[in-house]
């Protein structure tokens, strides 16, 4: 048995409005952990060099390694 339940929009977009707002303050969480290890940084500066000179992993080693 299903049972249909109104909501007025103004809530429903408020409870959408809070979604996206938390998810943005989540990020912006995150964003500042990682920015706080240094190690973090200096890896990701690293790859980003290696990437943009074309270096880039093999495909079966990684297919292998995540089970794709």
């Amino acid at each position: 048995m299903s049972t249909t339940i109104q909501i007025p929009k103004k809530a429903l977009q408020d409870i959408l409005a809070a979604g996206r707002q938390f998810i943005a303050a989540e990020d912006a969480l995150e964003n500042a952990l990682l920015v706080s290890k240094p190690a973090f940084i200096r890896k990701i500066r690293r790859l980003r060099a290696e990437h943009l000179h074309g270096d880039t992993g093999q495909w079966k080693l990684l297919k292998t390694r995540y089970g794709l």
